[in-house]
């Protein structure tokens, strides 16, 4: 079974700053909330989730994004698939 998380944000923010593109990880407010539930259960396999997924907007727009954006964001995923 998968859980599937769908909200106006991620569990990063994404800016662009003076060294391109910059990921950091969300402060307060409801993503922090729920991140901070999905890591107490064990990325939800306490709850018997075989699989939790996160879907929300970076906050950058489309042309914005870059192929190392992806690339790092792709790396983020796996950590937190992997409980980090």
């Amino acid at each position: 079974m998968r859980l599937i998380i769908v909200s106006n944000r991620l569990p990063v923010v994404l800016t662009v700053g003076e060294r391109g593109m910059e990921i950091r990880e969300a402060v307060g407010g409801l993503a922090t909330a729920v991140k901070s539930f999905i890591k107490a259960t064990e990325n939800g396999k306490a709850l018997g989730f075989s699989e939790v997924v996160w879907a929300g907007w970076s906050g950058i727009k489309a042309e914005q994004e870059s192929e190392d954006l992806k690339s790092r964001l792709a790396h983020l995923k796996t950590q937190y698939a992997q409980g980090r």
